[in-house]
């Protein structure tokens, strides 16, 4: 076993020992003892140093270092954070450091009578980065470079460090003396270099090494510190066209496609131009994912117009608590990789479907952290509900074969043409992104043209023979249940689907053909009614088809679906 199971169990029985030690130097038997058992614990620990190296590792991730249970137990003095509560004194928390600037004050408290000499050292550390370069489209040069986190921590080259006003550092020491009836106090001021990198963890370990380590055991606290403003930092990964992205998944998707909206899977690229959807299309809307970089206070997501006016209020996490909704922050070697927003339906806060015009998803965070400002990410998002347009659909012959060449093009503010589908003599022939003209073998009848933008809206142009024109150009399926009996009771259940939001016409007809009702279901791509006969409509045989049209006016009529009404089985 390892980690925190074999850890709490190791320091809390070394606590209970070191507290014992206290009581015999005469502490009380209160809070404050226990508080400052903590205390010799943590400055007696063994600071570990990087390997191959005299450099520590971070305070951030070793804490005040391994535990040493029998220098904690004899340790002639504690020293502690004056400025802090007992329960945070064995270490400082230097929180923003606004200038070049950062102070603090330790406070040295002598357990025994004995007369203490100190050497005082103090490390000043930040994280080493490196500077990695990508060839993203393998053509053997460099497209982005980004300074990563090495996971160690250097030296702040150029830093000063004064200690009760004489200069100390890593590798010189300040004196100091302890006795039984002086309260010792160690000012510790440092000065950074003016070419400090902003927004960078400035900290390090203060270590008192005595004179005769036969008297004491040397003691250290840890500082930290933040260079720059703590809450400037970004709350959320940027989107991936953006500039510093770290991992790339703040996205937009609608659930078409296992792809986030916008992205080029040839060229590993997004084009924010072709982020969009339509409120045609049977996409259920639009939601983000995010990666949450830092711990947050509070996460909400709106939508906003181009204008910048906040148009519907997705959701804010807090809803499902009553108070403020804290994000942790996402942990990425267990690959919680990222979080998923609201859902944005394509319409405004009374339901009603927006116009086509260019939108932001917005998620608006803020940092766990006092008095920090909300951060926004903004994601383009464009209504896009017109499909491209289709003209001149021409068959020539070409090199003993066949070319179908077709023009398409989509409406100047739309998400741009995508590519088309054809219906060559009941053969559907699929083409590559962006092409209009297919080569075929021998001369074909019929050519239907399907072709789509990038929010899924589809155009349909037919040449030559029309018989080809089936329901499945613009409906996956359509049906009918409890088509055996149906009456007052038992209605005649009728349901499609398509992939855009079609015009549905359905009409029931007796078995002569004559109709004998008929309703609209306007912009649905999922067509679920039901019908009911009138009181006056006799017993028999029926049929129930629907006429489907899509935004531009081409239609179908879907198979007939034939059912009997029938009272008397009732």
């Amino acid at each position: 076993m390892s980690g925190t199971s074999m850890a709490s169990p190791s320091v809390a029985g070394g606590a209970a020992l070191v507290l014992q030690s206290l009581y015999e130097k005469g502490l009380d038997k209160t809070e404050d003892a226990a508080l400052q058992a903590k205390i010799a614990l943590m400055n007696t620990s063994k600071i570990v140093n990087q390997p191959g190296t005299t450099i520590p590792y971070s305070p951030r991730k070793q804490g005040a270092g391994l535990m040493q249970i029998n220098d904690a137990i004899q340790t002639p003095v504690l020293v502690k954070d004056q400025n802090a509560p007992l329960e945070e004194g064995g270490s400082v928390a230097l929180k923003e450091i606004k200038g070049n600037t950062a102070q603090f004050l330790l406070d040295i408290e002598a357990l025994s009578d004995q007369k203490l000499e100190y050497d005082v050292y103090v490390d000043v550390l930040t994280d080493e980065t490196e500077t990695m370069e990508f060839d993203l489209n393998g053509d053997g040069k460099v497209d982005e470079s980004h300074e990563y986190l090495t996971l160690h921590t250097k030296r702040v080259e150029g830093a000063t460090v004064m200690v009760n006003g004489s200069i100390a550092s890593h590798d010189k020491g300040a004196k100091v003396l302890v006795t039984p009836n002086n309260n010792v106090k160690l000012y510790v001021n440092i000065f950074l270099p003016n070419n400090m990198k902003k927004n960078s963890f400035v900290e390090g370990y203060v270590r008192l090494v005595p004179k005769d380590p036969k008297q004491s055991p040397e003691l250290t606290i840890p500082y930290m510190g933040f260079y720059g403003e703590w809450d400037a930092q970004p709350n959320i990964d940027p989107s991936p066209w953006e500039d510093e992205h770290f991992l790339g998944f703040t996205v937009l998707w609608d659930d078409m496609t296992d792809l986030p909206l916008g992205f080029n899977l040839e060229t590993g690229d997004f084009d924010i131009e072709k982020i969009a959807i339509s409120s045609l299309s049977a996409a259920p809307g639009v939601y983000s994912t995010f990666t949450a970089l830092r711990n947050l206070e509070k996460t909400e997501m709106y939508i906003e117009d181009k204008q910048g006016k906040k148009l519907l209020e997705l959701g804010d996490f807090s809803e499902f608590t009553g108070v403020p909704w804290k994000f942790s922050k996402n942990i990425l070697p267990y690959e919680d990789n990222f979080y998923g927003g609201y859902l944005w339906e394509v319409a405004d806060d009374e339901g009603n479907f927006v116009p086509d015009e260019d939108y932001q998803y917005v998620i608006e965070s803020t940092l766990d952290y006092e008095g920090a400002k909300p951060q926004v990410v903004k994601m383009p998002i464009k209504v896009d509900s017109i499909a491209p347009s289709i003209r001149d659909i021409q068959v020539e012959p070409k090199d003993g074969k066949y070319e179908i060449s077709f023009k398409a093009e989509d409406n100047k503010n739309g998400s741009g043409y995508y590519g088309a589908l054809l219906y060559i003599d009941g053969q559907y022939t699929p083409l590559d992104p962006g092409k209009k003209s297919h080569i075929v073998d021998t001369e074909p009848t019929s050519v239907i043209v399907m072709a789509q933008d990038y929010a899924y809206n589809t155009s349909i142009e037919v040449w030559g023979d029309p018989s080809y024109v089936d329901q499945y150009i613009l409906v996956s399926w359509f049906t009918a249940y409890g088509t055996a009996g149906v009456n007052e009771d038992n209605p005649l259940e009728i349901m499609g689907f398509a992939a855009n939001r079609l015009k549905w016409t359905v009409v029931i007809e007796d078995s002569e053909g004559n109709q004998i009702d008929s309703f609209i279901e306007e912009r649905q791509h999922s067509l679920r009614t039901t019908w009911t006969p009138k009181s006056d409509v006799p017993d028999g045989q029926y049929k129930a088809y629907a006429i489907v049209e899509d935004a531009e006016g081409f239609k179908v009529t879907t198979e007939e679906i034939p059912f009997k009404i029938t009272r008397s089985e009732k």
